[in-house]
């Protein structure tokens, strides 16, 4: 598949980089914090948390169809401007400028939206942890154990925090995917415009 475009820019390779890449960075910055002693990863500390599998999940499930929306764009409109070496067969439909334009805002709307949720639900699992400890912190001081008691208020926390970093590291790939089909979608736009 050749997936040139305007410029000669190959979008499909650049795309997987960038997500690639993205991807590797987010591994090496939940590898790279050190679990204290006698405690999880922080890796395995996401993966046992419900609401950060939720938020990861939700991430994974946007990546994926940024990918395949991506790879829509190029069908829809490569055989047309003759981009792609494997056409779709719908290259005898009649595609206007800006009924383009709109059918690709619509279909980027769950995209948009998981830009907008995942840091949201990473602060919903902040507001609980944080709910959870600020209740047990009363219990701390009555307790006769009070390393327990300290214990479940920290417990309460790690979630919190990890909740957090789970909705804001989830996002980063989301929007750089969003980011490239917006982009991609702009230049196959351009192109059209130039077809007769």
């Amino acid at each position: 598949m050749s997936g040139k475009g305007h410029g000669g820019t190959p979008f499909v390779p650049m795309t997987l980089a960038c997500l690639l890449a993205t991807a590797a960075m987010g591994w090496m910055a939940i590898s790279v914090v050190p679990p204290n002693k006698g405690e999880a990863p922080l890796a395995l500390r996401l993966i046992l948390n419900p609401m950060c599998r939720a938020i990861l999940g939700l991430a994974i499930a946007a990546c994926i169809y940024a990918l395949l929306e991506l790879r829509g764009s190029l069908m829809d409109v490569g055989g047309r401007l003759g981009i792609l070496s494997w056409s779709s067969g719908r290259t005898e439909a009649a595609i206007t400028g800006e009924h383009w334009r709109v059918h690709q805002e619509q279909r980027l709307a769950p995209l948009s939206y998981a830009v907008f949720a995942l840091p949201l639900l990473g602060f919903i699992g902040t507001v609980i942890g944080i709910s959870g400890a600020i209740g047990d912190l009363g219990a701390m001081f009555e307790a006769e154990d009070r390393g327990q008691a300290l214990a479940a208020v920290l417990g309460e926390l790690r979630f919190a925090f990890d909740t957090t970093f789970a909705g804001l590291a989830g996002v980063l790939p989301v929007a750089l995917g969003l980011l490239i089909i917006r982009n991609v979608n702009a230049q196959l736009g351009a192109q059209m415009a130039d077809v007769p």
